[in-house]
C-alpha cells in the first residue's frame, strides 16, 4: 500500500513590471492569506505587511474624507453617514458582480456612480426628506441584489 502523496499547492503572484507599494502590499497580503507557512519561509514579514496595508487604507481614507469635508464645506456628526450606502448601491447598480473576481469592471463603478447621483438626485427634487430618501435606496439596492441573485445562483451552487 502506498502512502498517500501529500501535494503542495502552488501559488504564482504576478503583478507590474516596476511595482508600486499597494501592489507589493497586496502581493504579500494574498502569499499570507493563502498559505502563512509558505510567506514566512518566503521572507515576508506577516506584520510588517500587514501594518503596510492597513496604513494604505488609511491613507486612502483620509484622503477622501479631506475631499468630502472639502466639498460639504462642513462637518457633523452625520456628514457621510450613508456614504457607505452609496458604494454599495452604486456598485450593484453599476452592474458589478455580487461575487467579485475577475468578472468586476470600473465602468460598473462609474455607471453606479452616475445611477446613484440621478437617484439621490431625482428623490430630492420630488421633496421626500433623508429618510425616505434612506427607504427608497434600500428597496432599490433589495431589488436589485434579488433580481442579479438569480443570474449568479447557477454559477454560484453547483448542481
Amino acid at each position: 500500500m502506498k502512502m498517500a502523496e501529500k501535494k503542495e499547492k502552488i501559488i504564482y503572484i504576478s503583478g507590474h513590471r516596476n511595482p508600486d507599494t499597494d501592489s507589493i502590499c497586496s502581493a504579500m497580503a494574498l502569499a499570507d492569506l493563502k498559505n502563512k507557512i509558505s510567506a514566512r519561509q518566503s521572507g515576508i514579514d506577516i506584520r510588517k505587511t500587514t501594518i503596510a496595508s492597513f496604513l494604505i487604507s488609511a491613507v486612502g481614507v483620509a484622503i477622501a474624507a479631506f475631499l468630502l469635508v472639502l466639498r460639504t464645506r462642513s462637518i457633523s456628526g452625520t456628514t457621510a453617514g450613508s456614504v457607505g450606502n452609496d458604494v454599495m448601491i452604486a456598485l450593484v447598480l453599476g452592474g458589478m458582480p455580487l461575487s467579485g473576481g475577475p468578472r468586476s469592471k470600473v465602468s460598473a463603478g462609474i455607471l453606479g456612480a452616475a445611477t446613484i447621483t440621478v437617484l439621490n438626485s431625482g428623490l430630492t427634487i420630488m421633496g421626500l426628506s433623508t429618510g425616505q430618501v434612506q427607504i427608497c435606496r434600500g428597496i432599490v439596492f433589495i431589488v436589485v441584489v434579488f433580481i442579479s441573485s438569480f443570474s449568479y445562483r447557477t454559477k454560484l451552487l453547483p448542481r
